[in-house]
This record gives structure tokens, C-alpha cells and sequence, in this order.
């Protein structure tokens, strides 16, 4: 089923994204994930103000790849430098089933999703 990983990232030094940006992208893609977002250029319509810089949205063939790129020894020094100079949150990767008609429906609930960078989710849907 196929998931998806939205960050929400504030850098607070910039030192870390220009040597981030070529490696991560490449083993996100060697885990079969591919951005379908990654930008500056955004508008928070809705709910409680949840500002951040930058907001990148990832697709996933199924969660379990997501799983095994944040596992991914390769990525762990990258997470580490992502962590230290950025403020970030991530929805977890958030599986949808397709529905017969209208828009996909949400499998997990939002209350869960939302964590602290690097944390997972279990609870039940």
C-alpha cells in the first residue's frame, strides 16, 4: 500500500543542507521513495499555525520502504546533521486505501501522526 512522509523543516543552520540534499535524494530513491514535494513556496490554510520553512512530501511504494530508508545506516549521519541544524516535524508515513469514488481515505489517524522527528507510531487504525 503505498505511504507517504511529510516533513515540516525549519533549518536553524544552513551548513548541513548543501552536502544533505544529492546523497539523501539518492538513497530515498534507492528505497523506491520519490518527492513529490519539496519547497519553500507553501500557504497553511487551515487549523492551528504550524510554520516552517520548508515542507517536502515523499511517496513510498509501501511503508515498509520509508521504514528501511530512516533504518538505513547510510542515512543515519545525514538524519544526525538534519536533526542538529533544523527544527522539524514529520507526519509518519501515512498509508492510504483507494476508495471506488471521491479522494483516498486516510489509514492512520491524524492524532497519531504527527510525532517529534524520528519517532513511530503503533497504535492501531
Amino acid at each position: 500500500m503505498t505511504a507517504y512522509s511529510v516533513l515540516f523543516v525549519t533549518p536553524t543552520d544552513e551548513a548541513w543542507i548543501p552536502g544533505y540534499l544529492a546523497p539523501v535524494s539518492a538513497l530515498i530513491e534507492k528505497h523506491g521513495g520519490k518527492y513529490l514535494a519539496r519547497t519553500a513556496d507553501h500557504q497553511q490554510l487551515e487549523g492551528e499555525d504550524f510554520p516552517a520553512a520548508l515542507r517536502v512530501v515523499l511517496e513510498w511504494p509501501a511503508k515498509e520502504n520509508a521504514l528501511n530508508f530512516e533504518n538505513d545506516p547510510d542515512y543515519a549521519p545525514f538524519l544526525a546533521q538534519r536533526l542538529a541544524g533544523s527544527q522539524a516535524r514529520r507526519l509518519e508515513q501515512l498509508p492510504f486505501r483507494a476508495r471506488r469514488q471521491g479522494r483516498p481515505r486516510l489509514s492512520t489517524p491524524l492524532s497519531c501522526a504527527v510525532l517529534p522527528p524520528h519517532q513511530a507510531c503503533d497504535r492501531p487504525t
